[in-house]
Parts: C-alpha cells; structure tokens; sequence
C-alpha cells in the first residue's frame, strides 16, 4: 500500500539494509541505485536537496509534489536495485532494505542542519578523511554551490547562502566538525536552527557500518556458492 505524503512538503527519507552488514556492496551497486533514482525524480514529480548513500543506508532530503509520488520514486529505484542485485550476483535475495522511513520537516530552520548532518555522515562513520572523497553524497554539489540537472537547491539553503557571508565556507567547516555536539554549537553561531533531534541523528547511530578509510573498501558480496 502507497504512503501518503503531503504535496510540496519536504521530507527527511531515511531507508536501512534488513540484512546482516552491508546492502550496497561496492561502487558500482552504489552507482547502479544512485543513476535509477535520479533519473525517476523527474516523472515522479520529487525534488532532491541531499542525499548519502552507505554501504547499510539511504539519507535523502526531498521535497514532494504529489501525494504519492515520494512512495512511487523509493519503491521503483529500490527494485530496481534488487533485479540488479538478483542479475549481476546470481540469487534472489531477500528483502535488501526496510520499507523507508519519512519525516516532516516543519519547519524552513530545520532543512540546512539536516541537509548537513546528511552530508557529513561519511565522516560520522569514519569511511573517509574528507567529505570531498566520498563519491556517494551531494556534498561536492552543496558545498560548492555548483548547478546540476538532478539536485534543486532548497529555499531554505538558498537564504542560508545569502544571509551568511562566505556562506560556502561556512558550510564546509560546519561539514567538517562532524561531531554533533560541535556543530550543533556551531550552528547556533550561524544562525541556524538547532534541531538535532533523534530523526536527524538516526542515521549516525542506527546499526553498524564495516570499518574503512576509504570508500573503496566495502565488503565482499556473497556468491551462489556460498553457504548459508
């Protein structure tokens, strides 16, 4: 059954693997997902501000304009993903991720913190040294201010950049200090919203992530071979 959302709203989507470690393999499952839901965004009428892909994880900050079609864009890229996952390893898995989860942003305060703490979750999770390493997340588009066919800059990120002066660097600092408690006093310096809350924390803490220091190193895929 089709979840309902409210027509141009914004919305935190976060979506987490069912099964034991990681559901997005290596670069290429990664790339594979990432391609299928970009390019649906435009027939299901969806706008997307941030995203970040992990080996165990989906993050997405996304503004809707029809009731059903957030539902529609989650559910045709993640089968997607699954008929791809079934093709290139040779065995139909199961269930690769829970249904996602969605939340409400309320308010316009709200959208820029949890745009960063989406951004900075490679970071968070020790997969990188630099944000700008991690291939997998709209940081080098954010951070940079740089125009792309497949992101649409939020309102609220918008004013952001206009009411702070070298506002790109602030926002890259704030990428930086990753850790929560840091940024949430640095966010109060800029001007933002303090709004970690556990919805936009989840992500940092919910399960556990391989440790690796670069992003290149996600663990191995089982084969049809393998057992159990």
């Amino acid at each position: 059954m089709n979840q309902y959302h409210q027509s141009g709203m914004t919305y935190y989507v976060t979506q987490h693997s069912s099964i034991s470690g990681a559901a997005f393999f290596d670069d290429a499952c990664c790339k594979f997902y990432l391609l299928k839901l970009l390019n649906c965004l435009r027939p299901f009428h969806v706008h997307l501000h941030a995203y970040c892909l992990l080996p165990d994880s989906i993050s997405l900050l996304v503004t809707t304009q029809t009731p059903v079609g957030l539902a529609n864009l989650m559910q045709n890229a993640m089968k997607e993903y699954e008929n791809y996952y079934q093709i290139r390893f040779e065995r139909k898995p199961p269930t690769l991720f829970h249904a996602f989860k969605s939340h409400k942003v309320e308010s316009d305060g709200s959208v820029v913190s949890i745009q960063l703490s989406i951004e900075q979750q490679p970071l968070a999770r020790k997969l990188v040294d630099h944000p700008g390493m991690y291939p997998w997340s709209s940081y080098g588009s954010n951070a940079f201010g740089l125009r792309t066919l497949t992101l649409t800059k939020h309102q609220a990120y918008v004013e952001f950049l206009k009411r702070n002066r070298n506002a790109l660097s602030q926002y890259r600092n704030l990428i930086v200090n990753y850790n929560i408690g840091d940024r949430k006093l640095c966010s109060r310096r800029q001007g933002l919203t303090n709004s970690l809350s556990e919805l936009e924390t989840e992500n940092f803490m919910h399960g556990s992530v391989p440790e690796c220091s670069r992003v290149s190193s996600f663990p191995i895929p089982p084969t049809s071979g393998d057992k159990g």
